[in-house]
């Protein structure tokens, strides 16, 4: 187990990192967008085109620190409702069920990816290849898959551990 946790810290750096960033790239370029459009009285465009392509980046890599940290929406309320004994093995139940869900959202964004590579089509004002805009999709749904795959590895884990510590008592 000891791999899925140093892969997963492994991962969290590289992700906060790249955000930290492109979160920076985002704030120089709404920043410059700003100037452009109220101080030198003139708009290009092309700003407000690449920080709508960087916050699309940014909030995909970011789902998937979201998953490592547990940060994402979840009914707890209904829950922690439900008796002890039921409450782990539904989060259990809602690891894979995430799982299979960005599996799928992987899936279909590289064929979407495809796609768009192969009709060459190009963003309106920076003209570049808009299936790479397009490809935060599938970039985020694997790195939310493996950060769900860890946390379903760790939580296999931890119930052979007990299993093993009643077995020895």
């Amino acid at each position: 187990m000891h791999w899925a946790i140093r892969l997963r810290n492994t991962m969290v750096q590289i992700e906060q990192f790249v955000c930290a960033v492109s979160m920076f790239a985002l704030v120089c370029t709404v920043s410059w967008s700003v100037v452009e459009r109220y101080i030198l009285k003139m708009g290009s465009g092309w700003p407000d085109e690449l920080a709508r392509y960087l916050c699309i980046w940014t909030m995909m890599i970011a789902a998937g620190l979201c998953v490592a940290r547990g940060a994402h929406i979840g009914v707890e309320a209904f829950v922690n409702m439900l008796p002890e004994r039921l409450q782990r093995p539904l989060e259990f139940i809602g690891y894979i069920l995430c799982c299979v869900f960005t599996i799928c959202l992987s899936y279909v964004g590289f064929q979407y990816f495809g796609r768009l590579l192969r009709t060459m089509q190009l963003t309106p004002t920076i003209e570049f290849p808009i299936a790479y805009a397009y490809l935060a999709i599938p970039i985020g749904g694997v790195l939310m898959t493996v950060h769900y795959l860890i946390k379903v590895a760790a939580f296999r884990e931890e119930r052979q551990e007990k299993r093993e510590a009643k077995a020895g008592a």
